[in-house]
């Protein structure tokens, strides 16, 4: 049986809760410092070292059993042991000392004793049982004598060792979320050990002087196993920080919450990338957005409807957009630093005014985004639409998914050659609040509706990691997902066929409740949802949000960090990093366990996308982890000539393809080839944006709706380049034989090992039949895991079209078009941690300097 890849972790950094404000100002008056405990002497000092010396040997034999649990291929960071300690009564325990030894947790118990614990790492294990031995024998320095004798007793520690909360620990078998307080030079040795553990880890850190605060979802046992494979923990804690808490328990205190928030935020610059809400409008005077919302940035699609917030929903995002969920934000001790700014336009009328006609939609919406276009023609901007066609599904294309696709090319009515690519994000839509529960579990009910069905833009979905209800009246209820689950507010693609993989992308979303005779789910709960900005923000500057709406905000924001990181990233790359740098939770990965293979990351791939993105790695690389970048352009097709009876040249009337790219890799070939049978993933992602032609058979043709397409394949291990080459080729000719391609023709049930050509390959996570064929769109991802010795071998990969109708429809002139793509590829070590990085650095700075032909 092949084994299970190993998740590399994500390292999201999210700010905590500060109530610096609250502190009420007294005259302070130096406390006297305590004195150390007497030095005993003789037979006293040799008692007291033989009583250590006795509980350090009970403790080393349990730290022995927790050692067993370490594991190299999982372990990061120093082999460590804890032990307890106790102090006398009113006796502080020694905050430092022996080298390799320091304390980590430390609780008073009601007799005025101090409960610790010793996290001793290298070589302190032996400085620990010397000092105590030169102690017993009168023979140690004034410094460790002292420390010494701070210390009662020594005993083996617990998990309830480090345990800091005033609730009980939880019980073996229980899963929760625990805060896992690090050290934080050693905070990253956490992230990775918990996720090739399997244990979920948030994106939600807090960052404090002396620690570094990291979430992780999992049961007792599960902790023990994170402690003896990592050096970072010096204290666990149950996570429960919750929107609850500031709507409701810290309503009254909203304000200076605010105004602390608010004081911390440098604003972007006017030139900076921002996130476009096509929404309800935004209460620009809203603190934390004002000073990131310029007025002239505030339209209207209409200007009777005015340009503020009618309803809320807009501000409610537009905080989302911004700065995300504010749980956290609001309490941290640290400056943000805006990279992007906001823009509005009021796409929705308000109630006294008629709805947009449906047949309009696409219109307006073009109409909607030309608008912040034409007040900042140089601004990037990442375009968010949290608005659906309830309950029409999106399962063939429409007018409205057409105008999206058009937007995101750049071919809209109005646009000119010159007119720019738009990276646009779109709500998958809710499932609604009135739906059955019975209903609910079946996937096929609440497909993802119109217009997120569109190929170009990224599709927004919602999982949760929420899980902790502490609303009052609802604290007898469930909650209905797991943590790292679907969120029970978002639709899907699971029943569409020969349609894009819907939603593209998952962010969190919230989860919903329900009492154990109900029907129907309690949605809207604060401790399940996420903080924002409220439109009321003079008397409620905060409110709580949930549902697809500010996950696709949250996607927004990403989107538009990424464009300030990087100024040369067209949509397109944009897009492909946000999709590349995803991946599935271990609850996602544990559904559909009646199918297999690559059907079941077919349904995987089209109830959750490509997972939840990390920005970190989106951002960067890693030794071990590395993302090559190519962003092309490339001419598909094109009208062959002739010459005619006057000599000019005339076309023969059939369009025929042109390019292909051929890459050769630059891989780190004697580093992969010392791995040998140790496995290594190369993940590809292929991003280019279509123009569509919605005609009356392209919902059941893809080639018949799209410009053209792209796919790449990659070098098999028994072909050299020119076989390679050949086979890619062979391609062309085949799709030529039959314009409308040989989709329709795939097997449906087919969960084979297919590759394009003669050689199979079953490595693949969706293999070039879902790739390729069952899933249509302008997206293409898929992700290669095998020996490193097999990868060395296969050194070149291919980018090349497949037919649509700028070549079919030769009347259109359309067949000599170019077009751009990003392609990504991702090298990462599994099993061993490699610096692949350096050598790829090198050899791509080595053919630029020799300006070789790659």
């Amino acid at each position: 049986m092949a084994k299970k890849p190993i998740s590399f972790p994500r390292d999201y950094s999210l700010p905590h809760l500060r109530i610096d404000r609250f502190a009420k100002a007294l005259d302070y008056q130096q406390p006297k410092p305590k004195n150390f405990p007497r030095v005993p002497e003789g037979p006293e000092r040799f008692s007291h070292g033989g009583k250590l010396s006795t509980g350090l040997g009970l403790a080393l034999v349990a730290a022995q059993g927790v050692k067993q649990l370490r594991d190299p291929n999982i372990a990061v960071g120093k082999p460590n042991a804890y032990f307890e300690v106790v102090s006398g009564v009113d006796t502080l325990l020694p905050d430092k000392g022996w080298t390799g030894v320091r304390i980590g947790a430390v609780r008073r118990d009601p007799n005025g004793t101090q409960v610790g614990t010793l996290f001793v790492t290298g070589d302190g294990e032996t400085v620990l049982s010397d000092a105590i031995a030169e102690y017993t024998a009168g023979t140690s320095t004034t410094a460790s004598t002292k420390r010494l004798n701070q210390i009662e007793r020594i005993a083996p520690w617990t998990v309830d060792s480090l345990w800091m909360d005033l609730r009980a620990a939880p019980e073996a078998g229980q899963r929760i979320w625990w805060e896992c307080w690090c050290w934080p030079k050693t905070a990253k040795h956490l992230v990775q050990p918990a996720a090739r553990l399997k244990l979920r880890v948030s994106e939600q850190r807090l960052l404090f002087p002396d620690f570094e605060v990291v979430p992780v979802y999992g049961t007792r046992e599960d902790i023990e196993k994170l402690l003896a494979n990592s050096d970072a923990i010096a204290e666990l804690r149950h996570a429960s920080d919750t929107p609850h808490v500031y709507a409701h328990d810290l309503r009254a205190y909203q304000i200076p919450i605010l105004d602390d928030l608010v004081a911390r935020i440098t604003p972007p610059p006017d030139n900076a990338p921002a996130a476009c809400l096509l929404d309800t409008g935004v209460a620009r005077a809203h603190p934390l957005l004002a000073a990131s919302l310029n007025p002239a940035d505030c339209q209207s699609v209409d200007d009777a409807w005015g340009r503020d917030d009618h309803d809320g929903h807009g501000t409610e995002m537009a905080g989302m957009a911004l700065l995300g969920d504010l749980t956290y934000p609001v309490g941290d001790q640290r400056q943000i630093i805006l990279s992007h700014r906001l823009e509005s336009v009021k796409l929705l009328p308000p109630d006294k005014f008629p709805p947009n006609e449906p047949a309009n939609l696409g219109y307006v919406t073009q109409s909607a985004i030309s608008l912040p276009e034409s007040e900042a023609p140089d601004r990037k901007r990442a375009i968010c639409m949290a608005v659906t066609n309830k309950g029409l599904s999106g399962a063939f294309p429409t007018s409205w998914s057409a105008a999206m696709d058009q937007a995101a090319a750049g071919v809209m009515n109005g646009d000119d050659g010159n007119s720019p690519r738009r990276l646009i994000m779109i709500s998958a839509g809710n499932v609604p609040d009135e739906a059955l529960i019975v209903d609910t579990m079946d996937l096929t009910r609440f497909p993802i509706e119109d217009p997120a069905q569109a190929w170009n833009p990224l599709t927004i979905g919602g999982f949760t990691d929420r899980d902790t209800i502490s609303d009052p009246l609802y604290l007898d209820r469930t909650a209905a997902a797991e943590v790292g689950d679907h969120s029970p507010y978002s639709r899907n693609s699971v029943a569409w066929v020969d349609a894009p993989i819907k939603p593209d992308l998952v962010f969190e979303a919230g989860n919903r409740a329900f009492a154990p005779t109900a029907t129907q789910y309690d949605s809207g709960l604060d401790s399940l949802s996420l903080l924002t900005t409220n439109r009321d923000h003079i008397r409620d500057p905060l409110t709580t949000t949930w549902a697809t709406s500010p996950a696709t905000a949250q996607a927004t924001r990403m989107a538009a960090i990424l464009m300030a990181e990087d100024a040369t990233c067209w949509p397109e790359t944009v897009r492909a990093l946000m999709v590349h740098s995803a991946e599935w939770t271990p609850r996602m990965q544990d559904r559909f366990k009646t199918n297999k293979g690559k059907r079941k990351a077919l349904l995987l791939a089209r109830e959750f996308g490509y997972g939840v993105p990390n920005l970190d790695r989106a951002l960067q690389s890693a030794r071990s982890d590395l993302a090559i970048i190519s962003q092309a352009t490339i001419q598909p097709f094109r009208m062959p000539t002739k010459v005619g009876a006057r000599g000019s040249p005339i076309n023969d009337g059939t369009a025929k393809f042109h390019h292909l790219h051929l890459y050769r890799l630059p891989w780190p070939v004697e580093e992969l080839e010392t791995l040998g049978e140790k496995r290594v993933e190369l993940k590809v992602t292929l991003s280019y944006f279509i123009e569509p032609s919605p005609g009356q058979f392209a919902p059941k043709t893809p080639a018949l709706y799209r410009s053209h397409g792209l796919r790449f394949d990659l070098q098999g291990r028994l072909e050299n380049e020119a076989m390679f080459l050949s086979r890619i080729n062979g391609l062309a000719a085949a799709d030529e034989a039959d314009e409308i391609t040989s989709e329709d023709a795939v097997d449906d049930n087919d969960d084979e090992a297919i590759s394009v050509g003669n050689e199979p390959d079953d490595r693949w996570r969706f293999g070039s039949n879902s790739r390729n064929y069952k899933a249509a769109g302008s997206l293409h991802c898929d992700v290669w895991q095998g020996p490193g010795v097999d990868l060395a071998a296969r050194r070149t990969l291919a980018v090349y079209p497949v037919s649509g109708w700028w070549k079919t429809r030769a009347l259109k002139k359309r067949y000599n078009s170019k077009a751009h793509y990003t392609l990504i590829m991702t090298l990462r070590s599994l099993e061993q941690d490699v610096d692949l990085h350096t050598p790829v650095d090198v050899a791509i700075k080595t053919w630029i300097d020799q300006d070789v032909d790659v």
